[in-house]
């Protein structure tokens, strides 16, 4: 029973919430804001009804994939991205820390481990690529703002204040969102560290039967 509850949290956490949560949706986010900043919605959802099918939307979840990938580089090299150094005690680098955590973890630690990291990839690329819809969001409604029939003082005074609530509203959301993802690359680099902490200064002991300190044989005296 632990070994199918490992596997349907294993499953959650890479898939569902790392792949599709942290890669998929936030790259669906952006795609539907530049989309909408040049075509109508009419037109979109008329398009979506013609060419939506099985090999379309695995290909273009494939690409969002890729492309939140890429952000997600780039992000890290213009230091947004809050990912935290994973080196201690100044040790052989990175890598061989995280190496070395994954041997000594228990499965319950991994598993720890992966949902943190999942998190904290889902709420980056979040933040991220909904900071970078904004653009094309205010764009989009730009383009609405301009459009026959609504030039009446009444309805653009109702916008205005619509698009002012949701854009606070978006900014606090986006803002929570980077904090979580701060908040979870600091628990990711807690969690290793402490680990490796333990597993250096109280190495495991050997579990083996106890064996009797090996006995000096006694050679006796030549008699001549």
């Amino acid at each position: 029973m632990d070994s199918v509850g490992y596997l349907i949290e294993g499953i959650y956490n890479q898939i569902l919430l790392r792949d599709f949560v942290g890669k998929i949706v936030p790259g669906l986010v952006l795609f539907l804001s530049v989309a909408m900043a040049f075509r109508k919605r009419d037109y979109l959802l008329a398009e979506a009804k013609t060419h939506a099918n099985g090999l379309t939307v695995a290909l273009l979840g494939g690409l969002l994939w890729l492309v939140v990938l890429a952000g997600q580089s780039i992000g890290g090299w213009l230091g947004i991205w809050a990912d935290p150094a994973m080196c201690f005690d100044n040790g052989a680098g990175c890598g061989a820390d995280v190496q070395e955590f994954m041997v000594i973890a228990s499965v319950q630690e991994r598993l720890q481990f992966y949902r943190v990291v999942a998190i904290k990839e889902a709420t980056g690329n979040l933040a991220l690529f909904g900071l970078a819809s904004v653009p094309f969001v205010a764009l989009a409604f730009v383009r609405n703002y301009r459009a026959p029939g609504t030039r009446s003082r009444k309805v653009l005074v109702a916008r205005t204040l619509r698009v002012g609530g949701v854009a606070v509203l978006g900014g606090l959301l986006l803002a929570g969102l980077y904090g979580a993802h701060a908040d979870h690359a600091l628990q990711q680099r807690e969690l290793v560290e402490h680990s490796l902490s333990v597993s250096r200064n109280f190495p495991a002991l050997p579990t083996g039967p106890a064996q009797a300190p090996p006995v000096a044989a006694v050679v006796p005296a030549d008699p001549s």
